[in-house]
């Protein structure tokens, strides 16, 4: 599944941009992650960024937040059932100009479960991992 590639390309870069950018925060004006509990260990996660959020930051961000609810929940490792990209694009005025300007946006459906993570599931996630390997490069807002 396309999501295993995802991880790896974002396990795999150690920096993103930051500056103006979506920071690690539920969601606000400036975007942030939400989510909705569909069932006591199903989730629709989603994490909006700004136009100066790359989508590398995003999905990084995303996948945070799912191995979060993973822990918060009791469980201790996660499978993204479902995987959807949104993007918006808006035309906004530049110099004598107008450019076009990508806002990213993307959201997991997760399915949580205990135990250990299977070898053999390419789609599995093991969230202590997660909060390890990728919680030093989040930059929360305190």
């Amino acid at each position: 599944m396309q999501s295993r590639r995802l991880f790896m390309a974002i396990a795999v870069s150690s920096m993103f941009t930051y500056g103006c950018a979506t920071h690690y925060k539920p969601h606000g004006i400036t975007g942030g992650y939400s989510e909705v509990q569909l069932q006591e260990d199903m989730f629709d996660v989603n994490f909006r960024g700004n136009a100066y959020t790359s989508r590398e930051a995003v999905e990084k961000m995303l996948i945070y937040r799912c191995a979060e609810l993973t822990i918060e929940n009791g469980f201790d490792y996660f499978v993204i059932a479902r995987d959807k990209e949104h993007s918006k694009k808006m035309i906004v005025p530049m110099g004598s100009g107008h450019g076009i300007v990508e806002k990213p946006s993307e959201s997991y459906r997760i399915k949580l479960y205990k135990g250990e993570k299977p070898a053999d599931n390419t789609d599995a996630f093991n969230a202590n991992f997660i909060i390890k390997s990728i919680g030093p490069q989040i930059k929360k807002v305190e």
